[in-house]
Formats: C-alpha cells, sequence, structure tokens
C-alpha cells in the first residue's frame, strides 16, 4: 500500500522509536497531540520515520541529556499538517545543502510530489525552544 492511516504509520514509528532508544541506550521520550480526524487520514507509508530518523541521527548527536519529540497532527480546510519538533540542536548552518545531499528528506519530498504534486510540502524550520521542527502539509484523503 501507498497509503495508510496516520494512525498505522504512527504505530510503526513507536517500534522505530523503540529500537532506536535500545540502539542509543537512554530513552527518547515522545509526547503526541493528535487529533482523531488526523489518524483517519492517509499518508504515504513510511513517510514519518525518515523525518524522525534525522531528529535522532542529526538533533540528539552527541547529546548526553534524553531526546524528546512532539508530534502533532490534524486536520483543517481539508488539509492534514503533521509536525515533529525535536529537542536537539537545531539546524546546522548549511543544513539546505545537507538536505539536498541526503536522501531522507529528499527522498520525502519526492514522494510527497510524486502522489500529490505542489499540493504538498516537508519544510524543516528552527524549533521556537531550540532544535528542529519539520512541517508535513498534505491534502486530506481518507480511506472512506
Amino acid at each position: 500500500r501507498h497509503e495508510v492511516p496516520l494512525g498505522e504509520e504512527l504505530g510503526r514509528l513507536r517500534h522505530y522509536l523503540h529500537i532506536e532508544e535500545l540502539r542509543l541506550g537512554r530513552p527518547i521520550t515522545v509526547h503526541s497531540n493528535v487529533s482523531a480526524a488526523a489518524e483517519q487520514a492517509l499518508v504515504p507509508a513510511w513517510i514519518l520515520q525518515p523525518v524522525v530518523e534525522n531528529c535522532v541521527r542529526h538533533g540528539f548527536r552527541g547529546r548526553t541529556e534524553p531526546g524528546s519529540l512532539t508530534l502533532h497532527a490534524d486536520v483543517a480546510a481539508d488539509r492534514l499538517t503533521i509536525s515533529v519538533t525535536d529537542n536537539g540542536a537545531g539546524l546546522a548552518t548549511d543544513w539546505e545543502r545537507r538536505v539536498s545531499l541526503g536522501h531522507g528528506v529528499s527522498n520525502s519530498r519526492a514522494r510527497l510530489a510524486a502522489l500529490h504534486g505542489d499540493d504538498a510540502t516537508l519544510q524543516l524550520s528552527p524549533a521556537l525552544a531550540g532544535g528542529t521542527t519539520a512541517r508535513l502539509t498534505l491534502p486530506l484523503r481518507t480511506a472512506a
């Protein structure tokens, strides 16, 4: 399946984060604020894993304190918005070049474009309290 309900995608993400906690040897705290409508919305399968992987690999690298992620998803005006915010190191000064050379964000953007054209985006920005926010916005589609 190319698309799955966001609730299913979040279940996969929990398994991935558990593996990362074992690998890192310390917990990753996850705060989740996902509306019921957002949980039913269709998203590309495995679209969040590379986003969260970037949080773990780049945001939490070299840190001794536990990592923290905040997941937020909601539906408004026929759009699904998902944000993932970490408490990591924040964006490097050359982050745009790094994103263009990397695979996770660029592949995710390409997948969104293949499914939705210009009607879907994946944007990275500095988080207000430090760290990084990745925001995905796409047209609302449901299995029904």
